[in-house]
């Protein structure tokens, strides 16, 4: 019973982790680019180069969050369910700290996923995330 709850709890930290964020990421990012569309469509129709280039930068800023979850927590919980799915194997001592290291590398990319979004947006943002970024700073 052992394995299989672990087993049960590592899928489960997959689903809640990853899979859960990942979509609603996708769901509120898709209703926000298309709420920002409809005002922009009401508001002006001159500027059209210039709210693809934001939709652009919208689309891209939300792929690379849902990719940098991805990137961030599978790995970890990849290696997790090994750990469980290996419990009962005698193992050396140099095999149990690879695992240990192992499982340090990956929980570290996992903490690493919240300031990774800061640059994402600085980066794939481009100059909105900026310009904002900058109007923020002004205020302060």
């Amino acid at each position: 019973t052992t394995r299989g709850c672990g087993l049960y709890n590592e899928i489960a930290r997959l689903i809640v982790l990853v899979f859960i964020p990942s979509t609603l990421i996708l769901i509120f990012g898709y209703g926000t680019i298309r709420n920002v569309k409809k005002s922009r469509r009401k508001n002006s129709r001159s500027h059209g180069n210039i709210i693809h280039r934001f939709d652009q930068q919208l689309i891209q800023m939300l792929i690379g969050q849902i990719i940098l979850i991805m990137i961030s927590y599978i790995p970890n919980t990849i290696q997790r369910i090994y750990l469980v799915l290996t419990l009962d194997i005698e193992k050396s001592p140099l095999r149990l700290r690879m695992e240990i290291l192992s499982g340090e590398v990956t929980f570290m990319m996992t903490t690493f996923q919240s300031s990774l979004s800061f640059y994402i947006y600085a980066t794939i943002g481009g100059t909105l995330f900026r310009q904002t970024l900058k109007r923020l700073l002004r205020r302060t």
